[in-house]
This record gives structure tokens, sequence and C-alpha cells, in this order.
């Protein structure tokens, strides 16, 4: 199923990508997109085949074009024929942004549509220009990417909710309801401290496996042949992972929640700091010392945030949502309320409850995974 943004550039533009993808950010939490580029590629996957698992799922194409994308004889190679021959079979919308002044004209690319002028690429830019453009590429990207349909568990809660609206307008329920809000609030206030707590986690899993363990492969690779520099080729591509994972730690750091970790938090931003000055220098002993200390964060920090993640769901409270909605639709066949939308009323109350298993479920299964990890 063709279902994401596929985005293809190379890796001398790896900074335009990230700014790219800092802008579509907001629209990939929210579910209206799903982008793939290949710093997504896990470190024991077969590359190669990631590629053409991505190529083979996308719906649209967006090329990074610049001279160094142009020169690239992978992207020649393997990755445009293979787009441009789904654009004319399957659909699939290719989209390219100028980057810097190239030589597009003579390829195949310049018959497809520029998001961009291409002649005032992006680099030609002011800064705030540039801000502008990305906003505007971004939503010409989204322009051609369908919303995601609505799960449908979600869909009857919020048709529930909608109903209970038209059944609070009785005072009986308005009392039962009362309660309902109480417990929901307090809910609320949970879920939104679990979200903080999974972002967090997550910013620390994309260190450990998509820079961590990259880098110190790399280094244990330059200690076993300090003759070869092609080991060190491809380091920089995770500059950009590092400067991203401290500014999300940054956020962090200044969040209230995080009172009791944010000593550890600082602690590894500037242990990042040290390690992404080594990395740009391609010290092998700099390198190392950097990753001691990130080392032994990653495996206190994340174990710390787990013992928090559990309490934190169980006090969501859904069971006594379920409880407080309950008693509200113990009432409904009191007052003679409409069929259609006290249906649609147990639909949600019954989504509600499916939502519960479901976290529960996840709470063990995470447990689980943790103790294994």
């Amino acid at each position: 199923m063709r279902d994401q943004v596929f985005v293809s550039y190379s890796h001398k533009d790896s900074t335009w990508l990230d700014r790219l993808k800092i802008n579509l950010k907001p629209s990939i939490r929210a579910g209206r997109l799903t982008v793939w580029d290949d710093q997504q590629i896990a470190p024991s996957a077969i590359w190669r085949q990631e590629i053409e698992k991505a190529l083979a799922s996308a719906k649209v194409a967006v090329l990074m074009v610049s001279p160094d994308f142009l020169a690239s004889d992978f992207i020649a190679d393997h990755e445009l024929p293979v787009l441009l021959e789904a654009a004319r079979k399957d659909g699939v919308k290719i989209l390219w942004v100028a980057i810097r002044y190239s030589n597009y004209r003579d390829t195949e690319i310049e018959q497809y549509q520029a998001i961009n002028d291409p002649q005032k690429p992006l680099d030609s830019l002011s800064s705030a220009d540039v801000d502008k453009e990305l906003v505007k590429i971004c939503d010409v990207i989204k322009s051609f990417c369908p919303a995601a349909p609505i799960d449908e568990s979600t869909l009857s809660a919020r048709e529930g909710i909608e109903a209970l609206i038209e059944l609070m307008r009785n005072p009986t329920v308005q009392r039962d309801v009362a309660t309902f809000r109480a417990v929901f609030e307090s809910s609320s206030v949970q879920i939104d401290v679990l979200g903080r707590y999974k972002d967090l986690h997550d910013s620390l899993h994309t260190l450990q496996f998509q820079c961590y363990n990259y880098i110190l492969e790399t280094v244990r690779s330059a200690r076993k042949r300090p003759e070869d520099p092609t080991i060190w080729e491809n380091v920089y591509q995770y500059e950009p992972t590092i400067e991203n994972i401290i500014d999300e730690l940054n956020r962090f750091a200044h969040d209230d929640q995080f009172d009791a970790l944010s000593g550890r938090i600082r602690g590894l931003i500037d242990n990042l700091n040290v390690l992404l000055i080594a990395v740009r220098d391609c010290d092998s002993n700099q390198i190392e010392a950097a990753l001691r200390p990130v080392s032994m964060v990653l495996s206190i920090l994340p174990q710390r945030i787990n013992d928090r993640l559990d309490p934190v769901a169980r006090a969501a409270r859904l069971p006594h949502l379920l409880e407080a909605l309950t008693k509200v639709g113990d009432n409904l066949n009191k007052f003679g309320i409409d069929p259609v939308r006290k249906d649609k009323f147990e639909k949600g109350v019954s989504a509600l409850s499916d939502l519960n298993e479901n976290l529960m479920s996840q709470i063990e299964s995470h447990g689980k995974w943790q103790d294994i990890d």
C-alpha cells in the first residue's frame, strides 16, 4: 500500500533534510503524514532492502535537488528510476525542492513539478525567507497526502461524547456527568504527563539506536583499521541527529514534570555537546571518551523513565471514567433518550473500555520488552 512520503536526498544535503523534517514534524505528530528517509534505517538492517521497501510504499516522492543530488550514482541508478516508473504506472506524485542551483534541465526531473522556484533555491534566500519557503513546501506536500482515516474506536468515542453533550440537558444526567468530569480532568492531566514521558523515552531510543550504536561501531572499526580513512566517511550523518536530540533534551530539561530527572538530562546534554565536537573532528579517542558517560546515562535514564511510565499510565483512571459513564448510561432509558444518540453513547463507552484494555496490555507488554532489553 502506497501511503507515505519518501524523501530522496544527498547525504551532503542532510542539513536541509533536517530543516524540512522539523517543519513537517507537527503534521507527522498529528498523524497527517508518514515520512521516510534513509536516516530511519536501523543499524542491523540491510539498507538496500529497507530503501526498496520504502520506495514500494511511497505515495509522494520529495526530491531535494542540488548538484550533489544529481551527481549521486546511487540516486541516479537505484532511487530515481524506481520513483519515475512508479509515477508513470502507479500515480506516485513527484515533487522536487531546489536546494541549490543545479543542472536539473539535463535530467528527467525537469518535467516534474518543482515546489519552489528553481531560480531562487533555498540556499540563496535569507534565513526568514527560507523558513517561509519551507512552510509553503510542507503545505504542498500535505496537499497530496489525504488525511489518514480515523481509527474506528476513536470515531466511536468522539460520537459518544457528542451524544453525551445532548444528554447533558437532563438535570439527572448532569449530576452523573459531574462525577465523570471530575475524573476526566484528573485523567487528562495524567495522560498529558504520560505523553511527555513517552516523548523523552523516544528521544533516548533514537539516541541509542540511530546514533550511539553507529558511532560506537565506527570507533571500533577505526581502532582495528587506523590507516583506513574511509571509516569516517559517513560519520557526519550523525551530527544532525545529535543536534536534534540536544534540542529535544533542552526542552525536557526545562519541563517541571522532569524535575527529578533534570540533573541527568542536563548532564546528558553536556556529554552530547562534547560528543558532537569529537564527531566533527573524527577523533576516535575523544569520541570514545565522550561515549562513556553517554553509555552510563543510557543504561540508567530509560529505566528511570520506565519506572514512572507504569504508575502514570495506571493513574489515568480509565476504569473510573468507565464507571462514571456507566452510571450515566444506566439512567438513559428513564428519560426517553433518542435511540440513535443512546446507541452512539453506548458505543463510545464500549470504545473507551477497549482503549483501557489496550493501554493495560501495552503497559504489560512494554514492561516485558524492557526487561528483555
